[in-house]
């Protein structure tokens, strides 16, 4: 699969959601996938194993940010054949409009629970549009319970439509003891988050730390690890005035290593924010060996389970006394301290990377069958065809395919025995403009034009390669002839074994059945014409010795030269018809001017039907 990774809001590690980014990207880098990433433009040597796309400086910004990416994105899933987008921070930035699947990572609706949050445009956005944008998501995933349930609560989306997928445990670097010279610490209480207020509660937890007796004070200091943010003012000038200002410490943004140093000498972690989507700062701490006490609303209680103190963040006597208990009861901080190790182990970023990429793969197998009149067909890629005939030939399975073109469901519309013959085919192929516009008007992503024209040439490089053999069957005399001799020109170590007419009385079937039997051909290419063929292969197949029979039209008559291709640009436009009523005008005059004007009624006529039903 080719995906596509939506790494905006990465912020080199200063931020909960950066670092959630860094530890999914590092676990897709094992990945069979083929993986671009979405960067801003001074994050773009972050990741140096992957393809990426940097974000002009221009949009750098929050709010242009979010407008290239809602505006300007979308068109990027139109230049390049990618089968589906993962946005890893899916709160903030969406889609206007997307050809490919789109899933989204949701951490948290904090705005929900947190009044004035942030100014009143950004509470609209995330009060009334985001719902709006959020349900146009193929897959939803929530990184916790808390999460998932504030989703269907207040978005009121299905509950199938919500993958729980809790986060993993960040791996911290050796510790750097130097911070604590830096910083003169010696004990402390510890709390690790950005320096937002009032969502972070750093007001509450310093209102509980300046209520614990004054001994304890004394001997422990109350540290902020963390950058500031919005309302850090706020906190600050809170910590200016009170009378322990000297015992309150902001150590700012930290590295990794000096991050893990401050967990491992912390003598307790306290986590009271007011809302949090998971809490990743709460598995460091208990991982490192820190007893825990937490809020007990949102996805922290959930996390925490029974390896922490919980209290109401809203509380600050609860929140005092949990401190004062840890910091009192050698025993209970020893107990704290070996369930949060054990709880810690629960959760791994490698499980939760590879669910991605199963969600990934998942909602891809969701959209790889569509179905017009009846007939159920492989909506792909090329390279997907040909990997499947190539395992197929490789593994000795026999297999058909056929391919549908408008004037193929045109004959099917109303002929129930020319359906069920079709769909006892393996692989049905859409073919020609035809078939995706009417997948445009079905509603459905249609990934790609899976016409024999263009396969068959990509099937010939495959089979030189592999030492394949193919046998064509088909059209008029010499015309199976010719076409194999063009092949060859460009392809000469192609083993092409036999070839004949499609021209044959039905006593002498038997005795073609049997020469392409003897020959044993990897493909046998059959061209006889719509329904004919489809018949014939149907009939026969079961009598043939071959490992794929193909259904493929009049693929040998371009290909000798006597029905010649449309120009590339009428190829792109999806007008190669017209080339063929140019050239064939008595013949196909009924087909194209006729045929086209009835199909696309047809259509609408289905998606009318489709709508009645849903609605």
């Amino acid at each position: 699969m080719n995906i596509l990774v939506s790494c905006m809001g990465y912020d080199g590690g200063k931020s909960g959601i950066s670092t959630y980014m860094r530890n999914v990207i590092e676990n897709f880098k094992d990945s069979s996938h083929s993986i671009t990433l979405i960067l801003e433009y001074d994050s773009v040597d972050t990741f140096k194993t992957y393809t990426k796309i940097a974000i002009p400086r221009v949009f750098s910004k929050s709010l242009m940010g979010m407008l290239w990416h809602f505006l300007i994105l979308p068109f990027y899933t139109f230049r390049k054949k990618y089968d589906c987008i993962l946005i890893l921070a899916a709160s903030r930035r969406y889609l206007a409009f997307s050809k490919i699947p789109q899933i989204g990572v949701i951490h948290d609706l904090s705005a929900y629970r947190i009044d004035k949050k942030y100014d009143p445009i950004r509470m609209f956005y995330l009060r009334k549009l985001q719902p709006w944008l959020g349900k146009r998501l193929d897959e939803i995933v929530a990184i916790s319970q808390s999460t998932k349930d504030d989703i269907i609560r207040y978005w009121r989306i299905t509950p199938d439509k919500v993958t729980l997928n809790y986060n993993g445990l960040t791996k911290l670097q050796q510790p750097d003891e130097r911070i604590q010279k830096r910083l003169d610490l010696k004990k402390y209480i510890l709390y690790v988050s950005r320096i937002e207020h009032p969502g972070k509660n750093h007001l509450g937890l310093i209102k509980a730390y300046r209520s614990l007796p004054t001994s304890i004070r004394d001997e422990y200091k109350l540290v902020f690890a963390g950058s500031d943010w919005k309302g850090a003012k706020t906190v600050r000038d809170y910590v200016s005035q009170s009378s322990d200002s000297d015992k309150i410490i902001f150590t700012g943004f930290v590295s990794n290593a000096e991050l893990s140093s401050l967990y491992k000498q912390a003598s307790i972690f306290v986590f009271p924010s007011f809302s949090e989507g998971f809490g990743l700062p709460l598995l460091e701490a208990m991982s490192s060996s820190v007893p825990c006490a937490c809020a007990n609303n949102t996805s922290l209680g959930e996390i925490a389970g029974d390896a922490a103190l919980l209290f109401d963040p809203e509380n600050t006597d609860q929140i005092s006394n949990c401190i004062l208990r840890i910091l009192s009861d050698e025993e209970l901080s020893a107990d704290l301290t070996q369930r949060g190790i054990a709880r810690s182990k629960q959760f791994d970023w490698n499980h939760h990377s590879l669910k991605l990429l199963s969600i990934c793969e998942y909602i891809y197998e969701r959209n790889s069958y569509l179905d017009v009149f009846g007939i159920e067909f492989l909506n792909g890629r090329m390279h997907e065809v040909i990997r499947i005939i190539d395992e197929n030939i490789c593994k000795k399975r026999k297999k058909k395919i056929a391919f549908i073109n408008a004037h193929y469901l045109n004959t099917a519309y109303e002929d129930t025995e020319q359906i069920e013959r079709l769909n006892r085919f393996d692989y049905v192929l859409p073919d020609g403009s035809g078939v995706s516009l009417a997948c445009k008007l079905l509603g459905y992503r249609y990934r790609e034009n899976l016409n024999g024209t263009d396969l068959l040439p990509l099937l010939c490089r495959l089979f030189e390669q592999r030492g394949y053999t193919m046998y064509f069957f088909g059209s008029a005399e010499t015309v199976a002839e010719r076409a194999a001799q063009n092949f060859l020109k460009k392809y000469p170590k192609l083993k092409i074994i036999g070839y004949r007419s499609g021209y044959f009385k039905k006593q002498e079937e038997e005795d073609i059945i049997l020469k392409i039997n003897q020959l044993s051909p990897d493909l046998l290419v059959v061209g006889f014409g719509v329904k004919l063929q489809e018949k014939w292969v149907d009939e026969n197949f079961d009598k043939l010795n071959c490992r794929i029979v193909a259904a493929m039209g009049g693929i040998l008559d371009v290909y000798s030269g006597d029905a010649p291709r449309g120009h590339p640009l009428l190829r792109k436009l999806g007008l190669e018809w017209v080339r063929r009523l140019y050239n064939e005008p008595k013949r196909l005059a009924k087909r194209y001017l006729f045929g086209n004007p009835l199909f696309l009624y047809r259509v609408a006529k289905s998606r009318f039907l489709l709508l009645k039903v849903k609605n």
